[in-house]
């Protein structure tokens, strides 16, 4: 009979989320908050970085009418309007929090993590965990699909 495969995973895939924005990134271990920051730190960057000031969610009419379709803008075409300021991050701007229950993350009841808190948590596939740069508070948003009927 062959031997039985490990089950022990070689990697671990987090989803770090700010707001509406998700960044998934699969870490091999987890043995500082310093690397958890240095990594998600180096995938907002390599992403063009935060944007300083997130639109307000426009309020989404129940109506279906053809003529308040957005229609997407082109990169190519100047129109004079400024685009949001894309600001770089370090590591040590970053916060990174856990949701206080992991099975329900999008109630936005977060614990700041420390290096401490680090070696206590096994962390699963696809676990959640909140990002702030700087003082801004730990907010997240579900994404949401709505099929058309």
């Amino acid at each position: 009979m062959p031997p039985k495969k490990s089950t022990v995973n070689l990697i671990t895939v987090l989803k770090f989320k700010r707001s509406r924005i998700t960044y998934t990134i699969p870490f091999t271990s987890t043995t500082s908050l310093q690397h958890l920051k240095q990594q998600v730190a180096d995938a907002i960057n390599n992403s063009g970085g935060v944007q300083s000031d997130e639109p307000e969610r426009e309020p989404v009419d129940e109506e279906d009418d053809e003529e308040n379709i957005p229609v997407p803008k082109s990169e190519f075409i100047e129109n004079g309007e400024e685009e949001q300021a894309e600001v770089l991050v370090t590591p040590e701007q970053l916060r990174i929090a856990v949701p206080q229950d992991m099975s329900s993350p999008y109630d936005n009841q977060w614990l700041e993590l420390d290096d401490s808190m680090l070696q206590k948590i096994k962390f699963k596939d696809y676990n959640i965990l909140a990002f702030g740069v700087d003082d801004e508070p730990f907010d997240i948003v579900e994404a949401a699909y709505e099929e058309d009927e």
